[in-house]
């Protein structure tokens, strides 16, 4: 990433994007700013099959009433920017998906806080966010600004781009056009058909976070040769267990259903410090 903008430095088309995302993204944070699952003693199946139809119903509420499939695709790689630039990868997958909606619920005034702390600041502010996150409900806005399931907005073959309703005044062919790629290429992968996205349900994860990590539907097309040179590298050190951390739908309501599975790390300033 950072050769690709030091070789060519972001477009100003680009940085608007970047900055209608940011926008979108606190919009979002305002709108599920009350919003929390119940306590994990009042969970049950019935409970978690109810919320899978509410993030879906409301997810494509989002694409078609607030912004264009693409726009969505920019507000989930700004969570996917904030989670590597705040909390890291270093920490199991589920104790990270349980405090990770809470920090960023707080919205851009922390995110931009912590991103500008000096000398371990940053570390000491996260690990008190990560304490108050624990202590609170689980909230869901990281399952609502994700993917989905298969083809409850995404995952589909994707429409010409005046069938949709961008947040947007202005055109961006170009931001149409990274979001058409990013669908073809998924479609590639397992087609439309649910059975082979349940069986390339790994592959089609990794391909996804790996193109979260670079943040892809935020740049223009000319990007994409750098971006594809490394999502086909075989499985190198960086990309270890991270599908996780890009997968918010599947591993937030494991959280949910599975709350004994969250363990606080050892050696994080979260568990040092409670």
């Amino acid at each position: 990433m950072w050769a690709s903008v030091r070789d060519r430095p972001p477009t100003g088309a680009e940085r608007a994007r970047v900055e209608r995302a940011l926008y979108l993204f606190q919009l979002l944070v305002c709108f599920c700013q009350h919003m929390a699952f119940r306590r994990e003693e009042a969970v049950d199946r019935a409970y978690i099959a109810a919320c899978h139809d509410k993030v879906a119903a409301l997810q494509r509420c989002l694409v078609t009433r607030l912004m264009a499939p693409w726009e969505m695709y920019q507000v989930i790689a700004i969570q996917a920017y904030f989670r590597r630039a705040i909390h890291g990868f270093e920490h199991p997958p589920w104790y990270s998906e349980r405090v990770m909606p809470g920090i960023l619920s707080a919205g851009l005034d922390l995110m931009h806080a912590t991103l500008c702390q000096a000398d371990g600041g940053a570390a000491a502010l996260t690990a008190a966010q990560e304490r108050a996150a624990q202590e609170r409900p689980f909230r869901p806005l990281c399952i609502i600004a994700s993917r989905g399931f298969h083809q409850t907005w995404t995952r589909t073959r994707p429409g010409p781009a005046t069938a949709y309703r961008p947040f947007g005044t202005e055109a961006d062919a170009a931001a149409y056009a990274s979001w058409r790629t990013l669908e073809e290429t998924q479609l590639r992968l397992v087609g439309t058909h649910q059975a082979w996205a349940d069986l390339l349900e790994d592959r089609l994860a990794e391909m996804e976070g790996r193109l979260d990590l670079w943040s892809a539907a935020l740049w223009d097309p000319g990007r994409w040769a750098d971006m594809f040179g490394t999502v086909r590298l075989p499985n190198p050190d960086v990309w270890r267990d991270l599908r996780l951390h890009w997968n918010p739908m599947s591993a937030g309501f494991h959280v949910l259903a599975h709350p004994e599975d969250v363990v606080v790390p050892a050696a994080s300033p979260a568990a040092a410090e409670a």
